[in-house]
C-alpha cells in the first residue's frame, strides 16, 4: 500500500525529562506538528526514571548506545504505528521546523525513499574497521544519528535482521542492517551539524550538540 501523502513518527531519544519539557514547550511555539501528519514521541530507556505521558515511550531495554536501543526503537514502532509511513529517531539536541521538515519529508515519500538523513561515508566515519566500505562494498555509508529515518518498507525488512551488540554507535549498525536485508533507496536531508543555532526557517533540521543552550531555546523556527 502506497499513502498519498506522508505519516511520519519521530522517536526523539532522551535520557531527561527536562529535556523532554524543553522540547514540548517549543513545539508549542510553533506550528501544530499533527497538521503536517508528523507526532514526536519521547523515547527512554526502562533505567533513567522518565515519567508517564502520551508522548513517552519506555522501551524495554537500558539506555547506551551499543544497547540495541534504536533497534528496539524500530521495532517497537513498527507494529505501534501501523499507519506510520516512515519512523525517525532523532537527538534531543536537533531541532526541526515542522512545515519546512513535512514538505521536504512528504517530497522524498512520493519518490519511495527508504532511508533518509544525512550520509555518513568511510572517511567521515574515520576508518575504523566497523565503517562502511570496510569489508562489505554494498555498505558503503550510513545516515548520521543526529537525525535519520527509515520506510515501512525497510521497518519490515530490519525484521529479518538479528541485532548484536557492538562497541561502536548503533547508527552505523542501523545503516548495516538494512544494507544486509535490502538495498535501501536512500535520500539526504540537509542537516546543519555543529552550526549555530539561531532564527531560520528554511533550514528543516539542525544538529546543535556544539551549541547546547541555544539549541535548550529551541529558536530555530520563531
Amino acid at each position: 500500500m502506497h499513502w498519498a501523502h506522508g505519516i511520519f513518527v519521530f522517536g526523539i531519544f532522551s535520557t531527561s525529562t527536562e529535556s523532554d519539557q524543553q522540547f514540548r514547550k517549543w513545539l508549542k511555539t510553533g506550528p501544530d506538528a499533527y497538521q503536517y501528519n508528523m507526532e514526536f514521541y519521547f523515547v527512554h530507556g526502562n533505567d533513567d526514571g522518565a515519567g508517564s505521558g502520551r508522548d513517552v515511550i519506555i522501551l524495554n531495554i537500558s539506555n547506551g548506545q551499543f544497547v540495541g536501543k534504536s533497534f528496539a526503537w524500530f521495532k517497537m514502532a513498527r507494529s505501534r504505528f501501523p499507519n506510520a509511513t516512515h519512523v525517525f529517531k532523532m537527538d534531543s539536541d536537533t531541532n526541526v521546523c515542522p512545515e519546512s521538515v513535512y514538505k521536504t519529508l512528504n517530497h522524498l515519500h512520493s519518490t519511495g525513499a527508504d532511508y533518509i538523513g544525512q550520509k555518513v561515508n568511510r572517511g567521515q566515519c574515520g576508518g575504523f574497521p566497523y565503517c562502511p566500505g570496510a569489508q562489505n562494498t554494498t555498505f558503503t555509508s550510513y545516515m548520521q544519528g543526529g537525525f535519520y529515518g527509515v520506510s515501512r518498507r525497510a521497518l519490515d525488512a530490519l525484521e529479518r535482521f538479528k541485532f548484536e551488540a557492538q562497541c561502536h554507535y548503533e547508527d552505523v549498525e542501523i545503516g548495516r542492517a538494512l544494507y544486509t536485508v535490502m538495498r535501501p533507496k536512500t535520500a539526504l536531508v540537509e542537516c546543519l551539524e555543529n552550526s549555530p543555532c539561531d532564527y531560520a526557517t528554511r533550514c528543516p533540521v539542525k544538529h546543535c550538540r556544539a551549541h547546547k543552550e541555544r539549541a535548550s531555546q529551541r529558536a530555530l523556527c520563531l
